[in-house]
């Protein structure tokens, strides 16, 4: 399955997937909704989904999918862990690759239907060929970026976000298979605050 067919199906899965909770809670009033629900003890669960393009000159793109949970251990500031799945399109073979990441995630400025946050991600992912070609099938994973929430309804939120990544293994295997990877995410999903 190429990258193209697996962000349908995750953009599919996230355009249909209901919880029960959301469906429970009535619709509020803007007036009756906190100026921000990211107060301290507040779990989140996000999905999201997206493309990267590397700005080098291995010539890489890729879909990924994502899903976690965070905790927002201050008012506006969550730490948290995902899953993350790539499909990569690159030079030779192709790859699927995954791992897991944490991201913290800052709300700077709120208002009773949408928040503007800066995040950050570091995490690892094994693939099942080496990425890039002159690479390690092991990559560490670094990407800081910026987003918005939107309120849809009840505790469901649109997220949106870019992010610059870099890509690299440490050297695992010395520094002529440590290429370095960098370029642009963009991603969409859903955030449920619990």
């Amino acid at each position: 399955m190429n990258p193209q067919n697996i962000l349908r199906v995750v953009f599919f899965t996230l355009a249909v997937a209901p919880t029960s909770r959301v469906f429970a809670q009535s619709l509020e009033s803007p007036a009756d909704r906190p100026i921000t629900e990211f107060a301290k003890g507040v779990w989140s669960v996000q999905t999201y989904a997206g493309y990267y393009n590397e700005l080098g000159p291995h010539d890489q793109e890729a879909g990924f999918a994502t899903f976690g949970a965070s905790y927002y251990f201050a008012d506006n500031m969550s730490l948290g862990l995902e899953l993350v799945g790539y499909g990569i399109s690159q030079p030779g073979d192709d790859a699927f690759s995954g791992g897991p990441q944490v991201v913290f995630r800052h709300h700077l400025f709120n208002t009773r239907r949408s928040s503007f946050f800066l995040d950050l991600t570091t995490g690892f992912a094994e693939a099942t060929v080496r990425v890039p070609e002159e690479g390690t099938r092991f990559n560490l994973y670094q990407q800081f970026g910026m987003g918005l929430t939107l309120d849809l309804y009840g505790n469901v939120h649109l997220l949106l976000g870019v992010r610059y990544y870099h890509m690299s293994n440490a050297g695992i295997e010395g520094q002529d298979r440590n290429p370095s990877n960098n370029g642009i995410v963009a991603y969409v999903g859903l955030l449920f605050t619990l």
